[in-house]
């Protein structure tokens, strides 16, 4: 009831510049994590050249797969969609894993770069879970490690621009000095990681919206805090939506012109 009372009580706001676009910039971040995965693809020196498109599809397709349960029916998604391109399903399902992995240093590294005092624990367990995917990445990739140095910066890239989209988000709704933006990319960045290693929880429904309101008590209300995780997570799932909308639209379109 406190906490009702808290949602009904605050003082929400509706600014749809910011809101379209940081809605904008998440679907923008979303088509930059597809290249980043076909670079990651070419760094594994296949024989062959793999469409955008080919990859927009399956990650869309393996996204959406994400919210059933069952670890596996992401990367089966994706090897289904990948097919086309004479991509193997233990070659999809690796690369896969291994772009989640990059994904997450990128998170990292915005979380320990944005992250206030108080968050000394979080800051330092992104720190260590950085560093370690870094060693594994570069040792991963040790025969071509500069390649693999610029993935690394190119996920950081990204996700400062998804900060930037959160931080939008949180302006249009809640309103927040832009000193505040480098800590909120950090608490959107730190629920990310939080949800992605609870790898049994379907799409880390729950998981991620708990690590996100508890964060953003920091600055605002128990029962606001938890009412926004949830307009995070639509505000997810619209974007990758539309990316799905979009890889539909590619996807008739490569066909008409085969």
């Amino acid at each position: 009831m406190r906490h009702g009372r808290e949602v009904a009580a605050h003082a929400w706001r509706f600014a749809p510049v910011p809101l379209l676009a940081s809605l904008v910039l998440h679907v923008a971040v979303l088509l930059i994590g597809v290249a980043l995965w076909r670079e990651l693809l070419r760094l594994r020196s296949l024989d062959r050249d793999v469409a955008y498109s080919v990859l927009l599809r399956a990650w869309a397709w393996s996204s959406a797969a994400r919210y059933v349960p069952g670890a596996v029916w992401q990367f089966l998604a994706a090897g289904l969609w990948a097919r086309p391109a004479g991509l193997s399903l233990p070659r999809v399902a690796g690369s896969l894993i291994v772009h989640t992995a990059l994904s997450l240093f990128g998170a990292c590294v915005v979380a320990v770069l944005g992250a206030p005092v108080a968050w000394a624990p979080w800051r330092w367990a992104a720190a260590a879970a950085a560093g370690g995917v870094a060693a594994g990445a570069l040792f991963w990739a040790r025969r071509c490690w500069p390649r693999m140095a610029l993935l690394l910066l190119g996920h950081v890239g990204s996700w400062v621009l998804y900060g930037l989209a959160f931080a939008l988000l949180v302006q249009a709704a809640l309103g927040a000095p832009t000193t505040r933006w480098p800590a909120l990319a950090a608490a959107h960045a730190l629920s990310f990681g939080a949800g992605l290693l609870a790898v049994l929880v379907p799409g880390g429904l729950g998981v991620r919206e708990a690590a996100l309101w508890a964060l953003l008590a920091t600055w605002w209300p128990p029962g606001v805090s938890a009412a926004f995780a949830l307009v995070a997570r639509l505000w997810s799932l619209i974007a990758e939506l539309a990316v799905l909308a979009l890889a539909v639209v590619v996807g008739r379109t490569v066909m008409r012109n085969e």
